[in-house]
């Protein structure tokens, strides 16, 4: 026959072990939906300044002055690093700073990579 109390403290561990996972998962669980949340966010940022220049293109044109629209792929680049700032990576006028700086370092690579697969 087993002793009671070793059961009692086998079922604490057990539990004890079994609220850890639960904890972690749910936290797992937590900071994927921030990050699809934050992604989200940032295709909604992209697709609104997409359209928006558009528009503003649309009136220059009609101008009569020559208008280049860089594709969605830009403006999702640049919308995913601005949103760093959302998730509080960023927390100094520095760091937004450099943050901006990024952003348009990215744009403007992405953009050249566009120009010379266009050229091709």
């Amino acid at each position: 026959m087993t002793d009671p109390s070793g059961i009692i403290v086998g079922a604490f561990i057990g539990s004890g072990v079994t609220g850890l996972f639960a904890i972690i998962s749910i936290q797992l669980q937590r900071w994927a939906e921030e990050r699809r949340q934050i992604r989200e966010l940032a295709v909604q940022l992209a697709l609104e300044n997409w359209r928006h220049q558009y528009e503003h293109g649309k009136e220059v044109a009609r101008e009569g002055k020559t208008v280049i629209q860089p594709p969605l792929d830009v403006y999702l680049i640049h919308a995913m690093s601005l949103v760093k700032a959302l998730d509080g990576r960023v927390k100094t006028p520095e760091g937004i700073a450099a943050l901006l700086r990024e952003s348009f370092a990215m744009s403007r690579a992405a953009q050249k990579e566009i120009n010379t697969r266009d050229k091709q």
